[in-house]
Parts: C-alpha cells; sequence; structure tokens
C-alpha cells in the first residue's frame, strides 16, 4: 500500500505488445532478441510521443522553423529513423523466412505477413517497403500512445 503506480508506462506497454502482436505476430518480449529489440523500441516511442506533445517556439512563429532553435526537429528526424532502421529489421527478417514456414509455425497471418505476401503475388501492387514501415508507424503510434493516455486519465479521474 501507498506504492506509486504507473499506471501510463504499464498501459503504453500493454498496449505497445497488444499492437506489435497484430503487426508483426510477436510481442516485443516474446524472446531475448525480441526484448532487446522491444526496449530499445518503446525507448524510440516515448521519445516520439514526447517530442509529438512538445512545446516548439516555430510552432508559434513558422518563420523561425528553418533555424530549428531547440533542436526538435533534429532530434525527431533521428528517432524517425531508429524507428526506420528497426521496421528495416524485422520486414527483412520476415522476407528471409518462407511463407509457409511462418504459417505452421504461429498457425496464423499477422498484417506483415498479408502485405508481403500481398506484394510478392501482384507484382504490379504499388506497395512498397518504405508505405508499409509508414503504415506500420501510424499504427504503433496511434494505437499505442491514445489508449496509454486514456488509461492514464480514467485512473486519475477516478
Amino acid at each position: 500500500m501507498g506504492n506509486e503506480v504507473d499506471v501510463g508506462g504499464i498501459a503504453f506497454t500493454s498496449s505497445l505488445s497488444v499492437v506489435t502482436s497484430m503487426i508483426w505476430g510477436k510481442s516485443l518480449d516474446e524472446n531475448e532478441e525480441s526484448s532487446n529489440l522491444g526496449v530499445g523500441f518503446r525507448e524510440v516511442i516515448t521519445k516520439i510521443v514526447e517530442l509529438i506533445g512538445a512545446a516548439n517556439v516555430s510552432d508559434f512563429f513558422p518563420v523561425l522553423s528553418r533555424f530549428d532553435l531547440q533542436g526538435v526537429e533534429r532530434t525527431m528526424k533521428q528517432q524517425l529513423h531508429k524507428v526506420d532502421e528497426i521496421f528495416q529489421t524485422i520486414i527483412e527478417d520476415r522476407m528471409s523466412v518462407k511463407p509457409e514456414e511462418s504459417v505452421e509455425q504461429q498457425g496464423r497471418k499477422d498484417l506483415l505477413q498479408i502485405l508481403l505476401e500481398h506484394k510478392q503475388k501482384d507484382n504490379t501492387s504499388t506497395f512498397s517497403i518504405n508505405q508499409i514501415k509508414a503504415l506500420f508507424m501510424d499504427i504503433v503510434a496511434g494505437g499505442t500512445d491514445t489508449t496509454s493516455t486514456m488509461a492514464e486519465w480514467t485512473m486519475a479521474e477516478l
């Protein structure tokens, strides 16, 4: 009793695990390799969410935006580059596995597998790997931040 509980952090971690399980079939803490990946991924996503909500002088004075006085744009580009590398690693790992093997192991298809199969079957597909990564970024950022924020506010109001 009397201990502080980080509801936002717990909700963020839980929703991130659910979203990543849906997207590429594994939660971020299923094995040691993905656990290390998961820790880095959580840190990057948390930093991006903080940057999105941070006050920026350029938002109030757009003429100053090209100077990036607070370094927000530079930091955001660094974080997005890290996310891009993580997504690229996950996609390359999945592309190196034969589709039959991944279905037999899991018994179900995830979003990444469906998109890659569609891309491979239909050579005229307009999906690029960059578009898949952008879609995943939207899903992860939207699915984790809004859920954890809602849970945190709900608990605060109780």
